[in-house]
């Protein structure tokens, strides 16, 4: 079930439905998940045969247990932290260049809240609002604001080999800023393997932070690649200047 759980992810499956259409009409998606392909008899004798893909609840039940497991032990968190170790084990310049990221995901939830509840069907979500602006080529500002009910998530990644080292997930309005630091911060401590041979970290120039750059360079070496938000307000306003 785990397999299938990835392989919903890995091939951009936006509900468990989708999923396990893709699992009844793939055979070969169906064997690699460790189902297997082809029908089996139900117990009892009756000869009839019997689909040996999950149904829904399956699914669902062993998502529980998955979020069970997470808030109880804090297994799957570990978990990333085991792959990460064994991927530096294997590859001399894994985590060398580390850089972060957030995305929207949308809640299935409308966030209107009820009457009689006062709260929305999705509790664990909120609005959240991402501006984006620059400079056009005639020199014009332009301004992009794009807002969503759900959560967030956030990803430290290998920027060369792309594969996350550190994931968080917060509601929709968390800042962005806020929760790099956390991350990074614990990363490093957490594993001091990795912040010996970082030696660079980008983000994009809306998550510049002072106390973040300094920490980086200051307590771990850590060369920041993220450009000076002042800097870009000076050229956003004086076009002339840009290159």
């Amino acid at each position: 079930m785990w397999r299938a759980v990835i392989g919903g992810i890995v091939f951009q499956h936006a509900s468990v439905g989708s999923l396990l259409r893709e699992l009844n009409r793939n055979p070969a998606l169906l064997d690699l998940c460790g189902f297997n392909p082809l029908p089996v008899h139900r117990r009892g004798g009756d000869g009839r045969l019997a689909d040996t893909v999950p149904n829904g609840w399956n699914v669902s039940r062993f998502l529980k247990m998955l979020v069970d497991i997470e808030e109880e032990q804090g297994l799957v968190t570990a978990m990333v932290d085991d792959l990460r170790a064994a991927l530096m084990a294997e590859l001399p310049d894994f985590g060398r260049h580390l850089g972060y990221d957030g995305t929207a995901i949308e809640s299935h939830s409308t966030g209107v809240e009820g009457r009689e509840t006062g709260t929305t069907s999705d509790p664990d979500a909120d609005w959240g609002k991402h501006e984006t602006s620059g400079v056009g080529r005639n020199g014009g500002l332009w301004t992009k604001v794009t807002s969503w009910f759900g959560c967030k998530l956030h990803v430290i990644a290998d920027t060369r080999h792309e594969i996350p080292v550190a994931v968080s997930l917060t509601r929709a309005s968390a800042p962005e800023v806020k929760e790099l630091k956390r991350m990074a911060s614990g990363l490093m401590e957490r594993d001091p393997a990795l912040a010996e041979r970082c030696s660079e970290f980008s983000a994009d120039r809306g998550l510049d932070s002072g106390p973040l750059k300094a920490a980086l360079w200051d307590r771990w070496r850590i060369r920041p690649f993220i450009d000076t938000r002042l800097m870009w307000r000076a050229e956003r306003d004086e076009p002339a200047v840009r290159r």
